[in-house]
C-alpha cells in the first residue's frame, strides 16, 4: 500500500474498524468500514427490510385498487330461447351480442336485432339497465323481417 506524506497525519474516527486506502490512479482516499458483524443486528435488519418492503407493496396495491372503477352489474333476463336463461353482465358495457356469445355461437351469428324491453336495439349497443331480451334472427316473423330489411341500406354504408 502506498501512502502520502500528508496521509501519515491523518487521522480517521470511526465507529467501525475502517481501512483507509489510497488509490493512486483516482487521486483519492477512500475509507471501507468493516462493521462488527453481529447475527442479532443482521437479523433485526432483515426484519426491518422485510417490513417495509411489505408495507410498500401494500401501499401500492390499495393505491392501484383505487384507481379502477368498480362495473356495475344488471340482470338480462334472455327469452325465446329454449329456456329462458339469465345472466349478469356489465352496465353500459354489455352489448346483446355479448349476452348472445354466452347462450351459443349459433345465436351469435344468426342474430340481427334484439328487442329489449320489446324495444328494438341494436346489437352493439351497451344495456344500461335491468333488461328483458329477445333476439330476431334474418327468417323470422313478418314484422321483424320488414324492419331488417327496412334497416339493409343503412348497413351498407
Amino acid at each position: 500500500m502506498r501512502t502520502c506524506g500528508w496521509l501519515k497525519s491523518f487521522k480517521v474516527s470511526c465507529v467501525f474498524p475502517a481501512q483507509v486506502r489510497f488509490n493512486s490512479s483516482h487521486r483519492r482516499l477512500s475509507l471501507q468500514a468493516n462493521p462488527i458483524k453481529d447475527e442479532n443486528s443482521e437479523k433485526i435488519l432483515n426484519e426491518n427490510v422485510t417490513k417495509k418492503r411489505i408495507s410498500l407493496f401494500e401501499e401500492e396495491g390499495n393505491r392501484q385498487r383505487n384507481l379502477i372503477k368498480r362495473v356495475e352489474k344488471i340482470e338480462v333476463k334472455l327469452v325465446g330461447l329454449q329456456e329462458d336463461t339469465v345472466v349478469l353482465m356489465n352496465k353500459s358495457l354489455s352489448t346483446p351480442h355479448h349476452c348472445a356469445m354466452h347462450v351459443s355461437e349459433f345465436l351469435t351469428k344468426q342474430s340481427a336485432l334484439a328487442l329489449m324491453n320489446g324495444k328494438p336495439w341494436d346489437l352493439h349497443r351497451p344495456l344500461e339497465e335491468d333488461c328483458e331480451l329477445r333476439f330476431i334472427h334474418f327468417k323470422e316473423d313478418s314484422k321483424s323481417q320488414r324492419f331488417i330489411q327496412s334497416s339493409r341500406p343503412l348497413s351498407a354504408v
